[in-house]
C-alpha cells in the first residue's frame, strides 16, 4: 500500500442492514454501504449518478433511495472496455482471470426495467459520453463501477470538479486483484486532490469524498 493511500483510506465496520437488490454484480455487504452512502447524500444538492449500470440493480437501489433526485446512467451496454497495461494483475487475479474486452455486457432494456423511474442514460463509452452532461451539473451521490484504470480515472476526474459539499463517490472493485487499475487510478489522483480522502468499509469497495478545509 502506497503511503499516501495507506495515510487516507482507513477501515469502518458500519453496516446497514437488509438490502436486497435484483440484477446487481456487487455483494450484499457492498449493496448495504452503497445504500448508506446514497442515504446520506439525499439532502445534498445536486444529481444521482451511476458509472457502470449492468442490468441495473444498484442503479435501481440508488434510484429509490434519491427518489426526488434526476439520476444520471452512464455504460456502454456492450460489455468493458479493452483493458491496458495498468488493468495487468500482479497477483493471481483468481479463477475468472484477468478482465477482458466486452466482460459484463449490459442489457439498456432490462436496466430501465429494473430501475423503474425516469433517469437520463447516457450510452456509450467513457470519456466521450461525457460530452453530453451541461456543464453546470452538481453531483451528490456516483457509484463508479466501471472495472478499468482508464474509464475509473476519467470518471473520476469528471465527478470530483462538479461534487457538492458533503457528496460521497462509491468506487467498487478497488483492492481485488482482478481490477488492479482502480487502485492506480486513485493513486493518481491524489496529489492532484489535495483534499481527497476515503474509507475502506468493506473489501472490494471505497467511498470517497473531499475534505473541507
Amino acid at each position: 500500500m502506497s503511503e499516501q493511500v495507506a495515510e487516507r483510506i482507513e477501515g469502518l465496520n458500519e453496516r446497514l442492514q437488509g438490502i436486497e437488490v435484483v440484477g446487481s454484480l456487487c455483494t450484499k455487504e457492498r449493496l448495504q454501504i452503497i445504500a448508506s452512502c446514497a442515504t446520506q447524500c439525499r439532502a445534498i444538492p445536486g444529481e444521482f449518478w451511476e458509472l457502470g449500470v449492468y442490468m441495473g440493480g444498484s442503479a435501481g437501489l440508488i434510484g429509490k433511495i434519491g427518489h426526488d433526485k434526476p439520476l444520471r446512467l452512464f455504460d456502454s451496454f456492450e460489455g468493458v472496455s479493452e483493458p491496458g497495461e495498468k488493468d495487468t494483475p500482479t497477483e493471481y487475479p483468481g479463477a475468472d482471470g484477468p478482465m477482458w474486452a466486452g466482460e459484463w455486457r449490459g442489457d439498456i432494456k432490462r436496466a430501465l426495467i429494473t430501475v423503474g423511474r425516469e433517469c437520463l442514460i447516457h450510452k456509450g463509452w467513457i470519456p466521450e459520453t461525457f460530452k453530453d452532461v451541461p456543464e453546470d451539473v452538481k453531483v451528490a451521490f456516483a457509484h463508479v463501477d466501471v472495472d478499468l484504470y482508464a474509464p475509473t480515472k476519467a470518471s473520476l476526474e469528471f465527478i470530483l470538479p462538479r461534487l457538492s459539499e458533503g457528496a460521497l463517490i462509491v468506487v467498487d472493485d478497488f483492492d481485488y486483484a482482478r481490477h488492479p487499475g482502480i487502485r492506480k487510478a486513485i493513486e493518481e489522483l491524489l496529489p492532484v486532490w489535495p483534499t481527497l480522502r476515503g474509507r475502506q468499509e468493506v473489501y472490494g469497495q471505497v467511498v470517497l469524498y473531499l475534505k473541507k478545509d
